[in-house]
């Protein structure tokens, strides 16, 4: 193996030399990789030099474990110093097989183990690492090159090579290939790795010089380098080109000397570059820039000499202090701005030097004492005497408790001047220990001091107007809220000062003002528009702290005070008024209800009265067509029909007459307990079963005087109309007491009379009225049934009978709960009369004579015929002139007068008075479609009256013929 020896000996040197260099770049650039790298291939050459000497001398145990020992730690340190360099963390597992394969190589040796058992795990161990750190670099990220995939690729193959040593180094032929081709792979190793480690170090200039770049263009001054040999720019920062206005393209490569005034090009710049350039020291001055757009900003530049690339560059540094020069500027005014203040506004400085106790007073301070500054020398006990006694004692405290304490004073007091005037001073003073003074300010006053006082006078004055006024008067300040009021507010709010001050207006007020809208929003809306108007007036509810409402005619006016926009509020207390007006509105609205109601009255009772007149001939040419009639004749059902039809319009009519409350009826003093217990069974008939009537008479009723007649009608139609309000089953409640009412109770009740009055009340739980048809209720033909249902005349007829006698009605109603009616009666003070057994007396042919008066020429017709039909001898007269001739003419005795009430020329009261002086036995009986106020009050009959109302049935007729013509 003559080939051994040489090639051992060239790798020798070949790794001695790799070692060397990775020694001077370990020493160069201090990298940790650098140094396993340098162990690894300084003892990589040791095992090549036990190597040499196995071949020289032979080989030993100990010779051949130092050469494999040799190559085992080699790998080691190749492995860890290429695991740093990837940046890759060495496994304990990997550092633990290191140690035990170094173990097994010296029992394999010590122990002469075969070559097999000896290589196989070694070499096998070897191909394990290299191949492992083969992948490491392959799959590592530290570079993209060429230079990490051959060397990863590389540290594979000898791998791969390691592995085969066992079994290939005994053949004899391949042994020169095989270590040819371990040394090929080391060597390309230990070059990719230089190659590499370069490539890192020229990545990281780079990055080191794109993170200085960015440093220089991020400064917060300009930077600019130029040569210091022709002043030529040769780079700047962003910041310099800003500070310019212009690109940094522009900049370099031009003079600096282009950047300044023309005036500063030698002065400054050209001296001080090349004072730079001779003592290698820089200076920081204040000089000017020119901009791109012609503006000169002021500078403060500081120029040091610098090395690059072994030349020397002059680097400045330069600052903008335009800012900092104009706020210097701004100073200097505002200081002579100050000792002209100071002189303006009569302000002097004092100072006392602890030790000495000697004072300084500036001119002002002189001026003020009225002394001569050239003559007078003040001292602690001059300045002291020119006080007055009592503030005299207070600035001596002051002054003791400054020097022993360093508590400052700031006191107005009164001393009296050289000159003898009194005058007010305000003096500051603090005691300064690094200056060992006490230093002070000093004004005079006396003016400010002579107007606080007329101002107390005036505030005083005018807090006594302020608290003195019957109205509230309060301040709303900027914020919404209150800040001041008088008493007079507290007493309406029922509050404390603590309690109100500073509640915003909704605090006091409920959450919604009567017009609907929200109290806090009408609230701000009401200030903004006092603010923009100058003045604003409106009226708005508040609450008191006991939960009771009023109103108040608010007054907002902005003013100043105390450099603060305030709104001076002043109210007055409406709510008496407000209800006034409201009950007005409410007497209005009822009296053109009453007026409305009257006039549809006065309409209804003239058609009512003419109308009778047509229906009484109707009526009674019937009945006398059905009297002669044959029982059997074809037209007795006819005149049968006319006859209901009759009956049914005089039914109408007289309800007309009753809403207008021109019916005559005959009242009675009743108990309406009495009455309407006897009339339950037939209401019951009337609402049907499957409602419910209930009955709640009241204790200890008071009798009323009313028509039994009229309350039959009025139970019978609210009873009806609480049916036709109930939709399936349902209740109506009726129920009776006795109320009083009072001047005061109006409000709650308009249309009561101070009196005693009996209630009677009918409640239904039907479908109610809504408000809409709550005011036409009781207008004649008004109804919400549907058509063919009603007349319209139901509830109508309850308010003109309630009316006639002297009552009330009121109702109430919400839709979905139901309706309540209440009427009520005047008490009426006379015991309750019994009520007549109603006899019908039999007819009977008469043989009086009778003086019939009546302007209707057919009624009167029809009535003379039914009396001569009766047996009665009748004188008939369509005039009062008439009447009265055949009163005088006539030979025999007249028994009766039949009269119609309202006639053209006279009435028929009167027509009686003046024929009852002709014939004083003469008994008179009235006929009429209404009465009017002729012969009643409100249509109720005169005591000892007879009456017949229009239509009236020739029964009827005669029937009343009758009973007067045989009264005693």
């Amino acid at each position: 193996m003559s080939w051994l020896f040489p090639a051992v000996l060239s790798t020798l040197i070949g790794c001695t030399l790799l070692s060397v260099a990775y020694g001077y770049l370990y020493y160069a650039y201090r990298k940790k990789f650098l140094a396993l790298w340098f162990l690894a291939w300084a003892v990589h050459s040791l095992r090549y030099i036990f190597l040499l000497i196995i071949i020289a001398n032979g080989n030993s145990p100990a010779l051949s474990f130092a050469s494999l020992s040799m190559i085992v730690i080699s790998l080691y340190f190749l492995y860890t110093g290429t695991s740093e360099f990837i940046e890759e963390k060495i496994s304990p597992i990997w550092q633990g097989a290191f140690v035990l394969v170094l173990a097994w190589t010296a029992l394999a040796v010590f122990f002469n183990y075969s070559f097999l058992m000896l290589n196989i795990p070694l070499f096998g161990f070897f191909a394990c690492v290299d191949i492992w750190v083969g992948y490491s670099f392959l799959r590592s990220d530290f570079s993209t090159g060429v230079g990490k995939r051959v060397v990863g690729i590389t540290f594979i193959v000898w791998g791969l090579h390691q592995a085969d040593y066992p079994f290939l180094r005994p053949v004899e032929w391949f042994a020169p290939f095989g270590y040819m081709i371990g040394t090929t792979c080391a060597i390309i190793i230990a070059l990719g790795m230089l190659i590499l480690f370069f490539e890192r170090m020229r990545s990281e200039l780079d990055f080191q010089k794109t993170r200085l770049r960015q440093m220089f263009d991020s400064a917060s001054y300009g930077i600019a380098l130029a040569d210091p040999a022709t002043g030529t720019v040769i780079d700047c920062n962003t910041v310099f080109a800003e500070m310019l206005e212009r690109d940094m393209s522009e900049i370099i490569g031009t003079k600096q000397k282009d950047f300044h005034p023309v005036e500063e090009h030698e002065e400054n710049f050209t001296h001080t570059f090349k004072q730079h350039l001779q003592e290698k020291s820089g200076e920081t001055l204040v000089s000017k820039l020119v901009t791109a757009s012609g503006k000169i900003i002021d500078v403060e530049i500081k120029a040091t000499l610098v090395d690059l690339e072994n030349k020397q560059f002059l680097q400045g540094f330069f600052t903008d202090i335009s800012e900092k020069r104009k706020t210097e500027l701004e100073l200097e005014n505002l200081q002579h701005l100050y000792r002209e203040t100071e002189k303006v506004g009569k302000v002097g400085g004092w100072e006392v030097d602890i030790a000495s106790l000697k004072i300084k007073w500036t001119e002002e301070v002189y001026r003020i004492h009225e002394v001569d500054s050239r003559t007078f020398q003040p001292t602690l006990e001059t300045t002291i005497t020119f006080y007055t006694p009592t503030s005299r004692s207070i600035l001596e405290k002051a002054i003791q408790r400054a020097i022993e304490f360093d508590e400052p004073y700031d006191l107005e007091l009164e001393i009296q001047t050289a000159q003898g005037n009194l005058r007010w001073v305000h003096t500051i003073g603090k005691v300064d220990r690094d200056q060992h003074k006490v230093v002070g300010f000093f004004q005079d006053i006396t003016k400010r001091k002579i107007a606080e006082d007329a101002l107390l006078e005036s505030e005083i004055t005018f807090r006594k107007l302020f608290e003195g006024s019957s109205d509230p008067i309060l301040l709303i300040d900027g914020s919404g809220v209150f800040v001041e009021c008088n008493q007079a507010a507290l007493d309406l709010l029922k509050m404390t000062r603590e309690q109100f001050l500073l509640l915003p207006p909704t605090k006091i007020s409920p959450e919604f003002q009567p017009d609907g809208r929200r109290s806090d929003e009408a609230a701000q809306e009401m200030i903004a528009l006092a603010y923009s108007k100058g003045r604003h007036r409106f009226d708005w509810t508040c609450v008191n702290a006991a939960g009771d409402e009023f109103i108040v005619e608010v007054s907002l006016m902005p003013v100043m005070i105390k450099g603060q926009n305030m709104l001076h509020t002043t109210w007055r207390d409406i709510t008496e008024r407000k209800q006034a007006e409201e009950d007005k509105l409410k007497l209005e609205s009822q009296l053109q209800q009453a007026q409305k109601i009257e006039s549809i009255g006065q309409l209804a009772g003239g058609v009512a009265h003419d109308f009778n007149n047509m229906l009484g001939v109707i009526l009674g040419h019937t009945e006398l067509a059905l009297m002669e009639a044959d029982p059997a004749s074809p037209f007795v059902d006819d005149l049968e029909e006319i006859r209901s039809a009759a009956k049914r319009s005089a039914d109408l009519t007289r309800q007309l007459l009753t809403f207008a409350r021109k019916q005559t009826i005959t009242p009675k003093v009743l108990d309406l307990n009495d009455t309407v217990t006897g009339m339950l069974k037939m209401l019951q008939r009337l609402i049907g079963e499957n409602i419910q009537l209930i009955w709640n008479p009241g204790a200890h009723l008071w009798a009323v005087n009313i028509d039994p007649s009229q309350l039959d009608q009025i139970l019978a139609n609210l009873c009806v109309n609480a049916r036709d309000a109930i939709s399936g089953i349902g209740k109506i409640t009726i129920q009776t007491r006795n109320c009083s009412f009072t001047e005061s109770d109006k409000k709650a009740h308009p249309e009561a009379q101070q009196g005693d009055f009996v209630q009677l009340s009918v409640s239904d739980d039907g479908h109610g009225i809504s408000k809409e048809n709550l005011d036409q209720i009781f207008d004649p033909f008004f109804t919400t049934k549907d058509f063919g249902q009603g007349t319209g005349l139901g509830l109508s007829t309850v308010y003109g009978a309630v009316k006639q006698n002297r009552g009330f009605i009121e109702v109430t109603s919400e839709v979905g709960h139901g309706t309540t009616f209440h009427i009520y009666l005047p008490r009426k003070l006379t015991i309750v009369e019994p009520v007549e057994e109603i006899i019908v007396k039999p007819l009977r042919q008469g043989t009086e004579t009778v003086l019939l008066v009546e302007d209707d020429q057919m009624f009167l017709k029809l009535i003379k015929t039914m009396l001569e039909k009766g047996g009665y001898a009748v004188l008939a007269a369509s005039t009062i002139d008439g009447a009265i001739s055949l009163a005088k003419e006539h030979p025999g005795p007249i028994h009766l007068l039949l009269s119609d009430l309202v006639m053209p020329e006279m009435n028929g009261k009167d027509l009686r008075d003046i024929l009852q002086v002709i014939r004083p036995e003469m008994k008179v009986i009235f006929m009429s479609g209404y009465t009017a106020d002729i012969i009643a009050q409100q249509g109720v009959l005169d005591e000892g009256t007879h009456f017949l109302q229009k239509p009236v049935s020739y029964e009827a007729l005669t029937s009343k013929v009758w009973e007067v013509l045989v009264q005693n």
